[in-house]
């Protein structure tokens, strides 16, 4: 009979690394997204005169999902019509995560 021994110690240890890198991967992206939604509230061009729909604008974070919204219902009149800069500044935060993501792979 052939007897064989693995030590899994190294591949777990790997895993676990993994685990710890994705968590720093997430904070980076909710970070990035909240600078995002910070550029939002300060440079958007819409005409808030509520204040409403700038105090909305925000990024949130959960289970490894980031988003980044403008709160209010008529969020989406207000950027199909071109009253605001949210989808100039959204490509901006997905740049920014793409970048940062590319640098964590080629650090590793």
């Amino acid at each position: 009979m052939l007897d064989i021994d693995v030590n899994l110690a190294d591949f777990i240890a790997f895993l676990k690394a993994g685990e710890k890198a994705m968590g720093k991967v997430d904070d980076n992206i909710l970070r990035i997204a909240e600078q995002g939604a910070r550029r939002l509230q300060d440079t958007d061009h819409y005409q808030n005169h509520t204040g409403e729909l700038r105090s909305s604008t925000r990024a949130l974070g959960r289970d490894g999902l980031t988003v980044m919204e403008m709160g209010m219902f008529y969020a989406s009149f207000v950027n199909k019509l071109g009253f605001s800069n949210f989808d100039e500044v959204a490509a901006f935060v997905e740049d920014q995560v793409d970048s940062g993501i590319d640098k964590m792979l080629e650090d590793l």
